[in-house]
């Protein structure tokens, strides 16, 4: 069993205290000075025509187009929950998730739980999924099942 899923607005959700927390406890300080020197003091402005808003501070997500943007996007996603029975790939604003059983009713099962624990870390980290015409919901079994919490 698999979901994809795709981040809405991945890269302009990243939240600049939360990913610099995250980058102060992995990084020396060094580090941490010149990436958050790299996020802070950003604004941006609205221009139609001939008119113009005011400065506003950029207070989320990360410059999008290049490779720091890239790595500090995944910095920000690389605490997403995992489980022991199902393996996450990600790469840039898609992620995948897998499991397997020989009872495809377990797996899907397993597969949903895994879903729910992403989805609370998504409200926790302001990350939300895409809603798209190609989303599909797994069929949950049938009959009520008793899931094994490990292999």
């Amino acid at each position: 069993m698999a979901a994809f899923l795709d981040i809405s607005q991945a890269f302009d959700k990243v939240w600049h205290e939360g990913l610099l927390y995250k980058i102060k406890t992995l990084f020396p300080g060094s580090t941490y000075k010149i990436l958050k020197s790299y996020l802070e003091n950003r604004y941006f402005l609205i221009k139609y025509r001939e008119e113009h808003t005011s400065l506003h501070p950029v207070l989320s997500g990360v410059p999008q187009g290049s490779v720091l943007g890239l790595l500090l996007y995944l910095l920000y996603i690389a605490d997403l929950p995992t489980t022991a029975d199902s393996i996450t790939a990600t790469f840039a604003e898609d992620t995948a998730v897998l499991t397997t059983h020989e009872d495809p009713a377990i797996a899907t099962v397993r597969l949903q739980m895994h879903l729910k624990t992403k989805s609370k870390y998504g409200l926790k980290n302001g990350v939300r999924r895409q809603t798209k015409q190609n989303q599909f919901k797994l069929p949950l079994p049938s009959k009520r099942i008793r899931v094994p919490l490990s292999n």
